[in-house]
């Protein structure tokens, strides 16, 4: 609760004033009445000097040392200003300012700490304007003053008048303690007269300008000075002696007092034991220690205090002690554990059954407390004592017995003598292999105490299974004894024997192992093993051996990981767990591989028909199908690689599907899956299927901006291209024309410039001639027309000329395009085809091509007629492998001395080997009608880089192989030689090189020979031979018939182009004396008719640079630029043919005559 009181005092100070409630004690070390201190309501009251406040206070307390002081200006931060003395209740601070408000707080202290601290209280200094102070009067109504006596109580009343101004409150002191306070007239205030002595009552008046007091001082002394003559009685008190802890009630009775009685007190010895405040006054007598004890009754009345005496004796009655009977020593020997001690125990003043027995013992690791076992009632008693196995020495057994008053102690002594244990010899373990017998045992004992032969000994195997018990026995006597064993039989393992020897009271163990072990055994083997896919299947081996067997499954050959314990288990088998199966078992003593057994697993697909690669003509879609059978199957159709799930197709889910249009190559597979109960047990992944667009040559026929003129292309699979076209001064062919993947295409000149540059797409072709304003445009041809089984590129060459070549592309519409050349003579432009294949064109008016297009041979013949010159055409469709081939030569001449030797030269072209028969006739010319031919000739073949003869003949029947002569001469159709005559001859097989034929007359005269090479592996159909290629025959030419014959054959389907050269005055140049000077060729064709006359030269300067290319090509020697050799080139289709070289001039003279195949 807070208030405000304004005091007035000289220059009008005010002051606001809070009362301060209770002051609590916090410390433990207060004395107890003073815990619990209240102090009165303190003010704040004014004083004569300015700027002065009174702090007072109640002092409640009657053990304090004195108060502390402490001020604060903002309420809450304290500092301890002053301390007052004990019994102290107000102080005046001077050390404060005017306007500045304080808040002060007290707390009383003494030794043994501080109390808990009182409310706060606030006042200010402050001047009211009005410096006058009231003159009033106070005076006490009803206090007559003087001597009161004690315990009265008198009312009195404080009068105020003067005042000048409103009176705020009224307190009343006592001695400096606040009484009471009054707020209001009358001011009634009462004086209870308690404590002797001087009183100053002090009346403190606030009004409104300051505070004022007036004292008036009383005595308070008792007017009848003669105590209370009273008695003092201890009611109920036995008296006399007392044990200790006995307790005894009793009253004290107070008569013959002439005042009230305040409180009686009790006190044992002088000390403070109770305080009775009212009657009857009951206490408790409680003696603890012993002696005499002086009991004080302290009577206090309000004319005294009275006190009054007793005395008592506190004493303890003599307590007879407890016995105990005799007790015995014991003695033990070490191995028995357990003894037992009898006593007597008794108390005169003590029944036997309250007695409280311990024993205990002076050595716990022999004797432990649980080892003593106390026994018995009333005056019979036992203690059992267990010594701790093991141990042996002497301990002290304590034996107490209490009466609760008195303890008596007896001891006795406790020997475990030490005893030695029996010995055993070490046992060493035994291994051995099953079946095998196990050699007893020797073994000793000994006992320093006991005889060996007393000593019991025990057995005890840890297998039974692998070793009874009844399998061991002990045999020998005394010391030396021996162990026999026999394990089961069929039993592997290992088993630890105990050996126990006992002397009575101690045992010694040994123990040894028993292995019985061997290699791993299978006992049986795993089992090929047949599953489907999904199912729980295993493969177990029965394996015996010991120590435990190393187990590893193995699949196909390779370790299995994991795979260590005789069963291998498929919790679920799929189609990769099929395989070859074995297992391997081993350990330290060796080791088995079972038996190779198969695990099967059946799919629960089953592939009926699988996907195949589908290959399409042309742009278009493919259906694509898989039959399966198997439990609930789903299919998912996938683009990409087998096992790429990264394109699968939207609703592709059925056994087929049918693509999209494809324009490109595309790979496509299927997954199929197991539903139902079978969901997700198998997947089946079909190998990829390429879907194909067949590769198709492509025909473009258009125009040439702006002149009008025409043109072809043909586009082959490989996108290389054919382009012909009459533009420009002479025809453009173009046959090895390069498409890119987009189309275009950039054809260059031999300088590498850029002639010209277009694009090809599906439908339409265009493009332009560069360096011009020419451009060309055209469209696809119908692929499915009337002409479809003729299309393609075909070139063809006109027969015995040198350069005549004809080129066509026909398309398959009826559309087509021809080009040819014949020495300078060249036109090209369009033609057209009907559906039996005929080819017309009339090109410029002046060229007329009349050609058959035949399917089955793929070729092309006809005629082309230049003005009244009419020539054969003879060709094949490209990509047709036309057999071109030069194959049997032969040549006639004189065969004589030095140079004159006839010589065939010929190469073998290709790899492997050819089987070449080569002939050299004489006496076969002279049956024939041959003038002057030799007699005996002789046939030496070389090699080129050689020196010495890859093979001779002189007389064909005399070759060891003269019976393949006979036969290959007719395989090849040569005339059969005659028997006996000395014609040479030789069958060889040869390998890829230049060979020449030498003939010489054996009898070294000069005559007319013949010699002939023959190709057998081309005529019996062998395919993998070498062939025959570039062809040379060197003889001499002389007068009349006398000249040299060149005789060779062109086989196959096609014509073929050749080189053939009558070489004179370069052989020269090559050591070569009295060459032909001016050899002139003629080159006539063999039919049924006779020999025709096909083409001649005479000087080989007139052939121009078709020679020296066609000799460049070929990789003949060159020509000298003033010779005059001849030569020729010209194309000729299969047959059999004659070079003629003769002397020009009748001379005689060494010519070389050869014939070149030229590409």
């Amino acid at each position: 609760m807070r208030r405000s009181l304004v005091l007035s005092m000289t220059g009008e100070t005010h002051f606001t004033v809070s009362y301060l409630q209770a002051i609590g004690v916090r410390s433990r070390g207060l004395l107890r009445r003073f815990i619990g201190l209240i102090l009165g309501v303190a003010t704040i009251g004014h004083m004569a000097s300015a700027a002065e406040l009174t702090l007072s206070w109640n002092d409640n307390s009657n053990n304090e040392d004195g108060f502390r002081i402490e001020r604060s200006l903002d309420g809450s931060s304290f500092t301890e200003i002053a301390t007052v003395g004990a019994n102290v209740a107000f102080y005046q601070d001077t050390t404060i300012a005017e306007g500045q408000n304080y808040t002060y707080r007290v707390r009383a202290f003494n030794e043994f700490g501080d109390s808990g601290y009182s409310n706060s209280a606030s006042g200010s200094v402050g001047s009211t304007g009005n410096n006058e102070a009231d003159t009033i009067v106070i005076g006490f109504s009803g206090l007559e003053g003087g001597v009161y006596e004690p315990g009265q109580t008198y009312a009195f009343q404080v009068s105020v008048s003067g005042t000048q101004s409103t009176i705020q409150s009224v307190q009343y002191f006592d001695n400096n303690n606040l009484v009471a306070t009054d707020n209001a007239a009358p001011y009634d205030f009462t004086f209870s007269s308690t404590a002797e002595g001087s009183h100053s009552f002090r009346a403190v008046v606030t009004t409104g300008l300051g505070v004022y007091e007036e004292t008036v001082v009383v005595s308070v002394e008792r007017s009848n000075t003669e105590a209370d003559t009273i008695a003092v009685s201890f009611v109920g008190l036995l008296g006399g002696t007392y044990e200790p802890g006995q307790a005894d009630d009793f009253q004290v009775v107070v008569s013959g007092t002439e005042s009230a009685v305040q409180n009686v007190q009790f006190f044992d010895n002088d000390n403070f034991v109770a305080t009775g405040n009212s009657d009857p006054y009951d206490f408790t007598f409680s003696p603890v220690s012993e002696g005499t004890h002086a009991l004080k009754a302290v009577v206090t009345t309000d004319f005294g205090v009275y006190e009054e005496s007793v005395f008592v004796t506190v004493d303890t009655p003599v307590n007879l002690s407890p016995i105990i009977g005799e007790l015995t020593d014991l003695s033990l020997p070490e191995g028995v554990t357990s003894a037992l001690l009898e006593f007597t125990i008794g108390d005169a003043d003590t029944t036997l059954s309250d007695l409280v027995v311990s024993a205990t013992s002076s050595d716990t690791a022999l004797i432990g407390e649980s080892g003593i076992v106390l026994s018995g009632s009333g005056r019979n008693r036992s203690i059992g004592l267990s010594a701790t196995e093991g141990r042996s020495g002497t301990a002290t057994i304590t034996i107490s017995i209490s009466d609760g008053a008195n303890t008596v102690i007896e001891t006795f002594e406790l020997e475990v003598r030490e005893v030695s244990a029996p010995t055993i010899s070490p046992l060493d373990a035994i291994f051995t292999s099953i079946g095998e017998s196990i050699t007893p045992i020797a073994f000793s004992v000994q006992d320093d105490e006991t005889p060996a032969s007393d000593l019991s000994i025990a057995v005890e195997s840890s297998n039974t299974l692998l070793l009874p018990n009844e399998n061991i026995a002990v045999g020998g006597s005394g010391e030396n004894r021996n162990l026999f064993i026999i394990p089961a039989a069929g039993e592997l393992g290992v088993t630890t024997v105990t050996v126990t020897v006992n002397d009575g009271v101690t045992d010694a163990v040994e123990t040894l192992d028993v292995v019985v072990q061997t290699a791993p055994v299978i006992v049986s083997q795993p089992v090929n093993t047949e599953a489907i896919v999904g199912d729980i299947t295993a493969l177990d081996v029965e394996v015996s051996a010991y120590p435990a067997a190393n187990i590893q499954w193995l699949r196909n050959g390779q370790p299995i990981e994991g795979a260590n314990s005789t069963e291998l288990l498929f919790n679920q088998v799929s189609l990769e767990d099929a395989g070859a199966y074995s297992v391997e078992v081993f350990n330290e003593l060796g080791g088995v591989s079972s038996n190779v057994v198969q695990l099967t697993v059946e799919s629960l697909i089953k592939i009926v028909e699988s996907p195949v690669d589908v290959l399409i003509e042309r742009e278009g879609k493919a259906k694509l199908s898989v039959a399966a059978s198997g439990p609930g199957l789903s299919y998912q159709w996938y683009r990409g690689v087998s096992g790429d799930r990264s394109k699968p197709i939207e609703g592709a889910t059925g056994p087929s599907y049918t693509t999209d249009t494809l324009t490109e190559d595309t790979q496509y597979w299927v997954e199929i899956k197991t539903g139902g109960i079978a969901q997700g047990l198998e997947a089946v992944e079909s190998a990829t299927i390429e879907v194909n667009i067949a590769p198709s040559r492509r025909f473009y026929f258009g125009s040439v901006s702006p002149d009008g003129g025409t043109f072809a292309l043909m586009v082959r699979e490989d996108k290389s291209a054919v382009f012909l076209s009459d533009f420009g001064s002479e025809p453009m062919e173009i046959v090895d024309l390069q498409i890119s993947e987009s189309g275009s295409f950039q054809y260059r000149d031999e300088n590498g410039l850029v002639v010209m540059e277009g694009n090809a797409d599906l439908e339409s072709v265009s493009g332009f001639f560069t360096d011009s304003s020419y451009s060309f445009t055209g469209e696809r041809a119908n692929g499915r027309g009337a002409s479809t089984d003729f299309d393609g590129f075909y070139t063809a060459v006109l027969p015995n000329t040198s350069d005549g070549q004809v080129l066509v592309i026909a398309g398959p519409d009826g559309q087509a395009f021809v080009s040819f050349g014949l020495g300078v003579s060249g036109a090209s432009g369009e033609a057209s085809i009907d559906s039996q294949g005929v080819l017309t064109a009339d090109l410029k008016g002046e060229y007329a091509l009349a050609l058959q297009l035949d399917d089955s041979v793929k070729g092309l013949n006809g005629s082309l007629l230049i003005g009244s010159d009419n020539y054969a055409v003879d060709g094949q469709r490209e990509g047709v492998a036309a057999r071109q081939l030069l194959v049997n030569t032969s040549m006639r001449g004189q065969v004589g001395a030095g140079s004159s030797t006839m010589i065939a030269g010929f190469v073998v072209s290709g790899g492997g080997k050819t089987k070449v028969l080569i002939r050299g006739l004489g006496p076969e010319l002279a049956n024939r009608g041959v003038f002057n031919a030799i007699g005996d000739p002789r046939l030496s073949l070389y090699r080129l880089g050689e020196t010495d003869p890859f093979a001779t003949n002189d007389n064909w029947q005399e070759a060891a192989n003269a019976s393949e002569i006979s036969i290959s001469s007719q395989q090849v159709g040569a005339s059969a030689l005659s028997v006996g005559s000395l014609d040479a001859a030789m069958v060889l097989e040869l390998p890829q090189g230049v060979y020449t034929a030498v003939v010489k007359n054996a009898t070294g005269t000069d005559g007319t020979a013949l010699v002939e090479v023959f190709d057998v592996s081309e005529a019996i159909g062998d395919p993998k031979a070498a062939t025959l290629a570039n062809i040379s025959m060197r003889g001499e030419v002389a007068r009349g018939n006398q000249v040299t014959v060149a005789g060779f054959a062109v086989t196959g389907d096609a014509p073929k182009r050749m080189l053939i050269r009558a070489m004179g005055s370069e052989l020269e140049a090559l050591g070569v004396s009295n060459a032909l000077e001016n050899p002139l060729l003629s080159i006539y064709q063999s039919t049924s008719e006779g020999s025709t006359f096909i083409a001649e030269n005479d000087d080989w300067q007139d052939e121009g640079s078709v020679v020296t290319d066609a000799a460049s090509r070929s990789g003949a020697f060159d020509f000298d630029q003033n010779s005059r050799s001849s030569a020729k080139v010209i194309w000729l289709d299969p047959g059999v043919y004659t070079a003629v070289v003769q002397s020009t001039n009748s001379t005689r003279g060494v010519v070389l005559v050869e014939v070149y195949e030229v590409d």
